[in-house]
């Protein structure tokens, strides 16, 4: 009888080396594993913010290498904001790692706002949008009107977008909540329910007020690298400094003949009433209207032969705080029937002729329609704060007529003057704390329409 004897080869291990283990198609473990649990996608969602800046800040050393120091500010300032926001998602983190129950929820919103595929891009628009705008800005148009037209497009771009961000958040946060069941797992915890709503509204207003800061800074910045680039003319760089980088207040005009010109109104209206009692049967309240809105555009027309004058009070601010204000005026020319017709006017200042070169009382000419700004020393204000300007018409006969055609001024915003009471950055502030504010409201109304829709 013979017997098998199995011998377990003893050779040397290094002649067979262990191999890796194996998952699936014969790909190795380690990398199985790392595919698996997608470190890469979290590295990315983790630090998105930060290797976007990384990647623009090689773009904008590149760029500036090749002269295009315009573009290279730009992508600087993407930079800037980008690690802004990634550093005050930071401190938004640290002030609610509190373990109370609104903190937590709080910080939760936070963690949704960068995780969330919609929020990023709208945030990235925000980041890569306002530094743009100066690139879209024409080079030969006045610097005044480029300043203007940056900080109206930014403030309004930054609110509509981060509305649209404040409304999708609180609605998906929600939503998202209950489709999940994940209220319910909140709910079984000492958890109220206002409790619940409170957190919500706080993280979403800590994510306003940082983004809104962000803004603001980069706005305030490249405003300040804007109005010092190159102006047209010497006047150009006032208005940017008098006109547009300023907090200025408006002065509407009042008729000098105050407390008669409201009484020839009553009158007028008395005698129409009596002269025609159905026009004010139907509807007295409209028809009175209408025959004051008659009566003021009859006080903003200036015909050709008589002198119109606006009287405009309570300047004593402006005059003690600047030595130049500003009349801002929109004229037009009535029943010319030429779309680019030109009116010509003469100006008096509280009887005082103006402007005066070389001792002759000179005429202003504009095309109608478009908004003019003049500037008016303080000095002609009177000690009670008053400023009478008297206007005259000074139309050219057109051909065909016998008569120059009136000139008329839009009342309301068609004539004013405007004076600085503040700086530039302090209304600047206040812009963005209204801002501020509409998102805050925006993000309740939003989250209480989430809430009644969603239950």
């Amino acid at each position: 009888m013979t017997t098998d004897v199995h011998h377990s080869d003893t050779g040397d291990p290094q002649e067979h080396p262990p191999q890796p283990r194996v998952d699936g198609d014969g790909i190795p473990r380690w990398i199985h594993d790392q595919l698996s649990e997608k470190k890469s996608l979290r590295i990315w969602q983790k630090h998105k913010i930060t290797i976007f800046a990384v990647m623009a800040l090689l773009t904008a050393g590149v760029v500036r290498l090749a002269g295009f120091d315009v573009v290279a500010i730009s992508l600087s300032g993407m930079i800037c904001l980008g690690i802004g926001f990634q550093c005050g998602i930071f401190l938004l983190r640290k002030s609610f790692s509190r373990s109370h129950p609104i903190t937590a929820i709080a910080r939760t919103m936070i963690e949704e706002a960068v995780n969330t595929k919609l929020s990023v891009i709208l945030v990235l628009l925000v980041v890569v949008i306002l530094p743009t705008l100066p690139l879209l800005l024409d080079a030969d148009e006045r610097l005044s009107y480029r300043v203007q037209f940056f900080l109206s497009w930014s403030l309004s771009g930054t609110m509509l977008l981060l509305a649209m961000l404040v409304i999708s958040l609180c609605c998906h946060s929600i939503a998202d909540d209950i489709e999940s069941h994940q209220i319910h797992m909140a709910f079984s915890k000492p958890l109220r329910k206002w409790e619940y709503l409170l957190g919500k509204w706080l993280g979403v207003a800590s994510i306003s007020f940082l983004l809104v800061a962000l803004a603001g800074i980069g706005i305030y910045t490249f405003t300040t690298v804007l109005a010092r680039s190159n102006a047209v003319d010497s006047q150009d760089r006032l208005d940017v400094q008098e006109q547009v980088l300023t907090a200025r207040a408006v002065a509407k005009p009042v008729h000098p003949s105050g407390d008669a010109f409201d009484q020839s109104i009553e009158t007028t209206i008395a005698e129409i009433r009596e002269r025609d009692p159905a026009l004010f049967d139907k509807n007295p309240t409209g028809a009175r209207k209408k025959i004051i809105s008659q009566r003021i555009h009859e006080w903003h027309t200036v015909t050709s032969d008589v002198y119109s004058s606006y009287l405009f009070q309570n300047l004593n601010e402006a005059k003690d705080r600047t030595p130049i204000i500003q009349l801002r005026l929109e004229p037009w020319a009535d029943n010319s029937g030429i779309s680019e017709a030109k009116v010509r006017f003469a100006m008096w200042l509280n009887e005082r002729p103006f402007p005066v070169q070389n001792g002759i009382h000179e005429t202003y000419t504009f095309r109608q329609g478009v908004i003019q700004t003049l500037d008016l020393p303080t000095s002609v204000i009177d000690e009670d704060g008053q400023l009478k300007i008297t206007i005259a018409n000074k139309n050219l006969v057109m051909a065909g007529e016998d008569v120059p055609t009136s000139i008329s001024f839009t009342p309301g915003d068609g004539l004013e003057v405007l004076y600085r009471v503040g700086s530039f950055e302090m209304n600047f502030i206040r812009s963005l704390l209204i801002i501020l504010w509409k998102l805050v409201m925006i993000s309740a109304v939003a989250l209480a329409a989430a809430t009644w829709l969603g239950f």
